[in-house]
């Protein structure tokens, strides 16, 4: 149980996981403490900011390493890592002020019910078996 919210191995991807599944976590606990009215909209809104939180942490992530090389000491890894988190997770609350408001359709409700079992599956299947391919290598046919 600990490999599936966890990092089997120490990649972006896997922590790419854990921000998507903790999110989801603390949102269900928010769901239980303010039994918001409108569930459609609640569900919705955040789905969307699961995923959004996810790649955030992703994107963001990669903007030093792309525009100033490696972070070389652990040090400062792991102040980039908790500084990326904390922007990531800013940004995400503040788009889900306003997602929150939105009244969803049953249309985007299921795109986004979608996007977010597509990217679980994802995410759950790569823990077990690491998809054969790389973001950043040239791709093989």
């Amino acid at each position: 149980m600990t490999q599936l919210f966890g990092c089997p191995v120490e990649t972006i991807f896997h922590h790419m996981k854990m921000a998507y599944l903790s999110f989801t976590l603390v949102s269900i606990v928010e769901y239980f403490i303010t039994k918001p009215r409108d569930l459609n909209s609640f569900i919705s809104s955040r789905m969307l900011s699961a995923i959004l939180f996810s790649y955030f942490s992703f994107v963001i992530w990669f903007i030093v390493p792309a525009l100033f090389g490696p972070i070389e000491v652990a040090w400062g890894e792991i102040f980039y890592s908790n500084a990326i988190l904390a922007l990531s997770l800013t940004a995400t609350v503040y788009i889900e002020s306003f997602t929150d408001k939105i009244r969803f359709d049953k249309r985007i409700t299921w795109v986004i019910s979608a996007l977010y079992v597509i990217i679980l599956t994802v995410f759950v299947v790569s823990t077990f078996q690491t998809p054969h391919m790389d973001v950043f290598e040239p791709h093989a046919h």
